[in-house]
């Protein structure tokens, strides 16, 4: 059987140095990931023509959203506030894009740490630009140590794809200051935060889509099982 092939949606960094200028990037985690859970991986640089978006995301069997900077509040009605980090309007139009063609095609869809954010934001939902001043007695979420370690555990709801693959629990990283505020209607929440942080979402209902709020692929660069468990899951339901 041929392996599904995923594409994986890039973002743009500025290079310093003699030639300075924005280029695509992909961390090389998002690649070995899919490797390892049994998919091609397929880089999807950024761009704006629909038309094109269309043509790459139809090639493709589903499609990984990555990490990156914050996203755009105006794209949710929201001014942006002081705590605020990096955005880059360009790269979100073009996930915006990407997921609607995701839509259309009926590709099934991974979203990781600011890929879950743009998935919310893509169907309506709206996000806190930043936690620690947003949201009352929040804990840690932009940790401080190795990017494979687990550094807290979160509460899986019944009934969902999560459950079925590690019950009530999980332990997960974290890297994030912006998390989702209201969810968006066709998504349901699945997992959460001690703290109410919301950490999963699924949608079920037409195209296949799933939101995780940690990075199961800088877990999976030390092997660990559950993270390859996730992964293998979302590549068979793209088979």
């Amino acid at each position: 059987m041929n392996k599904p092939i995923i594409g994986i949606v890039s973002c743009l960094k500025c290079n310093d140095g003699l030639f300075a200028d924005f280029h695509c990037y992909v961390n090389q985690d998002y690649v070995n990931a899919i490797k390892k859970g049994g998919g091609i991986p397929l880089i999807i640089p950024v761009q704006q023509d629909k038309d094109d978006i269309f043509e790459l995301v139809n090639q493709v069997d589903g499609l990984l959203l990555m990490g990156g900077d914050d996203i755009d509040p105006l794209l949710y009605n929201e001014n942006p506030i002081r705590q605020l980090g990096m955005i880059m309007r360009d790269v979100d139009d073009f996930y915006l894009k990407c997921i609607e063609c995701a839509e259309v095609l009926n590709k099934p869809t991974l979203g990781v740490c600011r890929g879950l954010q743009m998935l919310n934001v893509a169907y309506g939902g709206n996000l806190y630009q930043d936690l620690p001043s947003q949201k009352k007695n929040v804990m840690k979420h932009d940790q401080n140590t190795l990017k494979y370690y687990p550094t807290h555990s979160i509460h899986i709801e019944k009934g969902n794809a999560l459950y079925e693959l590690f019950g009530e629990t999980l332990m997960v990283n974290s890297y994030h200051h912006q998390a989702i505020k209201d969810i968006a209607k066709d998504f349901q929440v699945i997992a959460t935060a001690q703290d109410g942080v919301i950490e999963a979402i699924e949608k079920t209902a037409n195209t296949y889509m799933l939101g995780v709020q940690w990075h199961p692929e800088m877990m999976l660069s030390q092997d660990n099982p559950d993270m390859l468990k996730l992964m293998k899951y979302f590549i068979s339901k793209c088979s």
